[in-house]
């Protein structure tokens, strides 16, 4: 606690004893015994009796400003910030004009970490009080933001024969080796209610388009010489070719949200995700025709004789290919006692394909404190009339002082997905069917923090063949093949972020 704010506490000890202020209707000698025996445990500093015989008063319908200040300042020095916000949220309600309480909720949610609830208290302080302790008034700029990552290549893949699949005839794969991005951005705070984050995202994919295929050449093997005529023999060989096409995908994002707090304990988070994403698509061209050689010659009348058989080639270009995509979402979280529920849903346009999202996330508190967390969350995914299921929990606690660790495990498919708050987008081709990972926070001072996140990724790629199949209408037709199969794939994030 600060010294400052202890100095308010002390204050408001010597003002305890003064004539209550008392809600109609109370039952007097019971408020005076509760009124003394909080006062007289408050007064000790033992906050676990002062807590006991303040909801033990509660209870009972005794309610009145003392009381919860003194709740306040007990659940405070034991460390539950989320209990005496709440306390001295009610006592605002007998005083609204009392600056103890306000200070009191202002460190509350100090503590908790929500610069945006306690940037909203802190405008209704007077400037004496905020000089007294020290508290600066909101920065125009809120913070700046720094973010950068890498992920290698997994090696994943086929080549030769393997890619073509089992009748040798056609394969074609397109791989992620490895990504690279870089973040940056800022908050500005517009009012103590309203702030606003814009950030600008980079982000490079090296990628492979692998083709395999066969082609049947005639070669001519022997010539065989009689009298009158000579005759040519032939063998039908398959020749391979495996290509490997390398490509970039390079992706620029710009991403912006507000945070609204209408009312202590709510928010309401607009945001929008626009990005532009440009790549060299290969394509393969097949086409077939018919090829002639000689067969035979006859020397009575000097005439050459062939025979045709059927041949097939490729042709693979790669044309310059990009598109726009967006993300919209909208997010309103309220806090409950120990618990933080939100609701939220987006619309999104990924790789020209339209979905929706809908979902809800508890966040738990039990300390009342952020040593220790957890968050549950489920997303439903809407996308091309069918319905998917992605669930999320996470865990973090406090690791030492000033230093925070979480982690979290997520199962769904993850493919044309979007989170926090449409921040995070998952438009790349490879869906993911599960994921976890851990965030590191440490926090130096006043105004640094750095971050450091792990990711693992379970992914699945597709594979393209053809096959010979037969068919009482058709007879030997070709079909396509598609076989998926997983692969793992990392990737780590830093980040450094500078409060004013």
């Amino acid at each position: 606690m600060k010294p400052s704010f202890q100095v308010f506490l002390l204050a408001l000890l010597f003002n305890a004893i003064l004539p209550l202020q008392r809600v109609n209707g109370q039952n007097a000698t019971s408020s005076k015994f509760y009124d003394s025996i909080t006062y007289h445990y408050y007064s000790l500093g033992n906050w676990p009796y002062v807590i006991q015989y303040g909801k033990e008063a509660l209870k009972n319908g005794n309610d009145y400003y003392y009381l919860r200040m003194r709740l306040g300042a007990a659940y405070y020095e034991q460390g539950n910030y989320r209990a005496a916000g709440r306390n001295y949220s009610k006592a605002l309600i007998f005083n609204s004009g009392d600056s103890y309480a306000r200070v009191g909720n202002y460190y509350s949610y100090l503590n908790l970490g929500n610069r945006d609830q306690a940037s909203v208290i802190a405008s209704k302080l007077s400037p004496g009080t905020k000089k007294s302790l020290d508290i600066r008034a909101n920065s125009f700029l809120d913070f700046v933001y720094l973010e950068s990552g890498y992920s290698p290549s997994s090696g994943q893949g086929h080549t030769g024969m393997e890619l073509t699949g089992p009748d040798s005839i056609y394969g074609e794969e397109d791989l992620q080796k490895d990504l690279f991005y870089t973040h940056f951005g800022g908050r500005i705070r517009i009012m103590p209610s309203l702030s606003v984050f814009a950030g600008f995202t980079r982000l490079n994919i090296n990628k492979e388009k692998r083709v395999g295929y066969s082609t049947v050449h005639a070669r001519r093997d022997s010539v065989v010489d009689f009298t009158f005529w000579k005759e040519y023999y032939y063998s039908f060989q398959k020749q391979f070719t495996d290509s490997v096409l390398p490509y970039k995908v390079s992706q620029s994002d710009f991403y912006v949200n507000a945070a609204f707090i209408p009312a202590q304990g709510w928010k309401i988070t607009p945001a929008l995700h626009h990005f532009q994403v440009q790549y060299m698509k290969t394509v393969s061209a097949f086409s077939s025709g018919t090829a002639s050689d000689t067969a035979y010659y006859l020397t009575a009348d000097n005439s050459w004789h062939l025979f045709d058989y059927s041949t097939t080639t490729y042709n693979i270009q790669q044309k310059d290919t990009s598109f726009r995509n967006f993300a919209a979402s909208l997010g309103i979280s309220r806090e409950m006692g120990n618990f933080t529920l939100e609701l939220y849903g987006s619309l999104s346009d990924f790789n020209r394909k339209r979905q929706s999202q809908f979902g809800t996330s508890i966040s738990w508190y039990p300390l009342g404190n952020a040593n220790l967390y957890s968050t549950t969350s489920a997303v439903s995914v809407f996308n091309e009339r069918k319905q998917r299921m992605v669930y999320e929990q996470s865990l973090g606690f406090k690791v030492i002082r000033n230093a925070w660790l979480t982690g979290f495990a997520t199962l769904g498919n993850l493919d044309l997905y979007n989170e926090k708050n449409a921040y995070i987008v998952y438009n790349q081709p490879d869906p993911i069917l599960f994921r976890c990972g851990m965030d590191f926070q440490y926090f130096i001072g006043k105004h640094v923090e750095i971050g450091l996140m792990y990711r693992f990724y379970r992914k699945e790629f597709q594979k393209l063949a053809y096959a010979r199949a037969s068919s009482v209408e058709l007879g030997t037709v070709m079909v396509s093949v598609i076989s998926k199969e997983l692969y793992s794939n990392q990737t780590i994030i830093g980040g450094l972020k500078w409060k004013f």
